[in-house]
């Protein structure tokens, strides 16, 4: 019965995996053939905006599509699981694991890196499946209540679907590269309602020489990017401070100082990074057993400090605006928080 059981689950998948290959398929031919029209009656560079205003579109629904998913699963963990939220990051990392070993074939690379080596070394060709393995595996992830960003898996899934666009537009490596960019800024400006980052990013880290012409098509993608997120999900910029104090010449020295500071910890931040990953490696266990280390060691850190759970990102507007009172939170904790010395000592840890 298993072994007949195996063979139709087989089938099934196999039957799957022809389905959506000839939808993609077809999908191309109808993009090419539309393609072909554009191409006689618009310019080079008028094909390209439009392209440009494509590859936005798609990657701004992508990052919208990663947005949801992972809201809504945060929302039902913490609402209706709330005094045992902190074993769920731990399910979510078997789950992740689980996918990327036995169905992707343990073929995973992290996000901007993988955008990176794909322009210095691939001709800016990224394999299709990044444009939603990545937001399968972080929805899980951070859904779960891993304390990861967004910014990495949506740079990945926004730049593989300007990579395979501008392919199958039968682009240069420059158009690809740009793309590349454009698909990356939409992302950026999507999950943060912010345009103005999305672009600067694109042009800072990804496009080593940036030409002039480059920035049109970038911040016509990084528009739509945030249009379909504000429309789609009605949201505001993500972190919108207001300046309640006029700027004092007396104050340049903290702000040197705190400069510094902020240097220092993320150079502490990318070494504690680099030597736990190495470390995780390099221990000869199985990968589950891995997972489970990582999730206990998760939920120790929620446990006495539960606004770590999740993205974050809500929790930092809280306490950008003075409300230091979290959900799940310890008592005890939440009173320490009220003094200023305790938010530092938090934000520290």
């Amino acid at each position: 019965m298993a072994e007949g059981f195996s063979k139709v689950s087989f089938y099934k998948i196999g039957d799957i995996g022809k389905t959506v290959n000839l939808l993609m398929s077809r999908l191309k031919e109808v993009y090419s053939f539309g393609l072909n029209i554009l191409k006689i009656r618009l310019s080079r560079v008028q094909l390209l905006m439009l392209i440009a205003l494509f590859v936005g579109l798609i990657s701004g629904l992508a990052a919208v599509l990663f947005k949801m998913l992972i809201h809504w699963m945060q929302h039902n963990i913490e609402n209706k699981t709330a005094t045992y939220f902190w074993v769920f990051p731990i399910i979510g990392l078997l789950l992740t694991t689980i996918l990327i070993h036995y169905v992707f074939k343990a073929q995973f690379e992290k996000g901007i890196a993988l955008v990176l080596r794909a322009i210095a070394r691939k001709a800016s060709v990224i394999p299709l499946k990044d444009t939603y393995f990545h937001i399968i595996t972080s929805s899980l992830t951070v859904g779960f209540g891993g304390s990861v960003g967004l910014e990495a898996p949506i740079v990945a899934t926004g730049s593989a679907v300007g990579s395979n666009i501008a392919r199958v537009s039968d682009l240069n490596y420059q158009e690809r590269t740009l793309l590349i960019a454009c698909g990356a800024a939409a992302g950026i400006s999507a999950v943060f309602n912010a345009p103005i980052a999305g672009v600067i990013f694109a042009i800072e880290v990804l496009l080593a020489e940036a030409v002039v012409s480059y920035f049109i098509p970038i911040i016509i993608s990084s528009v739509i990017g945030v249009l379909c997120s504000k429309i789609l999900l009605n949201e505001n910029a993500l972190f919108n401070f207001i300046l309640k104090q006029t700027f004092d010449y007396k104050n340049v020295p903290f702000y040197i100082l705190l400069g510094v500071l902020c240097g220092l910890v993320s150079l502490y931040y990318a070494k504690a990074f680099k030597f736990v990953e190495t470390k995780l490696h390099q221990a000869k266990i199985h990968f589950v057993l891995k997972a489970i280390f990582g999730g206990l060691l998760l939920m120790l850190l929620y446990v006495a400090m539960p606004p770590l759970f999740g993205e974050g990102y809500n929790n930092i507007k809280q306490l950008a605006n003075g409300d230091f009172n979290f959900p799940n939170n310890i008592s005890a904790i939440n009173n320490f928080l009220q003094s200023n010395y305790g938010i530092i000592v938090f934000a520290g840890i």
